[in-house]
């Protein structure tokens, strides 16, 4: 089945009440090279890996089955799943920061200046110069102050660094 012959959803008709974002997955095309980017950017070793591979679990993703590679992340407030198929068709994720239905995935740091200075030191190239939310420049007038730079993953994955003020801010949990 293809993303694209999917239904799309309908607004739903009550509250759910989701509050909580456990994970987010990022398909990969080798998970090693992964793990290591991404221990490299979090300073943690995952906390778990391993292989699903099963007609119920591809089931439960509109797949006849799956085979997957996987492993895991504990950040202080979400995990990261790095997730590679072994039975996925070859090809390039395709994503562009502008278009509708992309994801991105977004750490938060307390200075952008010294995060920016620390992913360059290590030779990760950023998409553009860092920005910082302005009045002036933006017409903002909520969340003036907010930093952001944007830079990609080993598999084109579109990953952003904020330094929050305002409503971008997180509540406490």
């Amino acid at each position: 089945m293809l993303f694209d012959s999917k239904p799309k959803q309908a607004t739903p008709t009550a509250p759910l009440r989701l509050n909580t974002v456990n994970h987010v997955g990022i398909g990969v095309k080798d998970l090693q090279r992964s793990i290591d980017f991404y221990g490299a950017l979090s300073g943690e070793a995952p906390a778990a890996t391993g292989n699903w591979a099963s007609k119920g679990m591809g089931a439960s993703t509109g797949h006849d089955k799956a085979d997957i590679n996987w492993a895991t992340f504990n950040l202080g407030n979400i995990n990261i799943d790095l997730l590679q198929a072994n039975d996925s068709k070859p090809g390039a994720a395709s994503y562009e920061m502008m278009q509708y239905g992309g994801l991105h995935f977004c750490f938060e740091v307390d200075d952008i200046t010294a995060a920016v200075a620390r992913l360059e030191a290590a030779g990760i190239d950023l998409m553009g110069p860092p920005h910082i939310v302005s009045a002036a420049e933006d017409g903002a007038t909520e969340g003036v102050g907010t930093g952001v730079a944007y830079f990609v993953g080993p598999d084109g994955e579109y990953l952003e660094l904020i330094a929050p003020a305002g409503p971008f801010k997180r509540r406490e949990a």
